[in-house]
């Protein structure tokens, strides 16, 4: 006889493994970012591997985001989608907003990637914990 997986053990188990791919992600990612400027100089044939598995371990990591989201009930799914639209819209409106400002010279802060990730991560955990607590 087939045992049922409570509604929490499976909760606890997809987050688990969203974290378990996203630790991975990111540690593949700050291997490739390293690597490529300091292990491998460079070299063409290191870099297209190391993106290749990069890219691979973040599609694990998305495809584990997504079932996460899928075994919450719906109002999980709300807030968290609600906090995921509002975090894509402030950082597209923040990057252009300092895009825009350092080209007319009138700040040096170069808009790159690890700006755009920092202000993403921050509004999404911001927008989840307000979307929590408005739904309690």
């Amino acid at each position: 006889m087939k045992s049922k997986v409570s509604y929490d053990d499976s909760q606890k188990s997809t987050r688990k493994s969203l974290f378990i791919w996203t630790l991975l992600w990111l540690t593949s990612f700050g291997m490739t970012t390293f690597g490529t400027i300091l292990l491998w100089e460079k070299a063409v044939i290191p870099s297209i591997i190391s993106i290749f598995i990069t890219s691979c371990l973040g599609l694990k990591m998305l495809g584990a985001n997504w079932k996460n989201i899928k075994i919450q009930d719906e109002m999980y799914q709300k807030i968290n989608l609600e906090a995921i639209a509002k975090a894509f819209g402030f950082t597209l409106l923040i990057g252009f907003t300092l895009f825009l400002l350092f080209i007319a010279d009138i700040t040096t802060i170069d808009v790159n990637m690890s700006i755009i990730a920092v202000v993403m991560s921050i509004c999404y955990v911001i927008a989840l914990v307000i979307g929590q607590r408005a739904y309690k």
